[in-house]
């Protein structure tokens, strides 16, 4: 089972803990992990779809545009 364990920030330094408390700040966490697990698959699923090409089994990937 793949997991994610990510250490954002720590309650006992003061600014960071006051960031925490902050829903936007908590949301901005939130995104940047959604789009790196997003990239992390992206980016699986490429190398994956890319090792099958080159046995043949399927047609090569289209190449993908950068994501911003």
């Amino acid at each position: 089972m793949p997991s994610v364990l990510a250490e954002i920030a720590f309650v006992s330094h003061r600014e960071e803990e006051k960031l925490l408390r902050t829903s936007a700040y908590r949301e901005a966490i939130a995104e940047g992990l959604l789009q790196g697990v997003r990239r992390y698959l992206d980016d699986l699923h490429a190398g994956k779809a890319q090792a099958l090409a080159a046995d043949g089994v399927i047609e090569p990937p289209p190449r993908r545009t950068a994501r911003r």
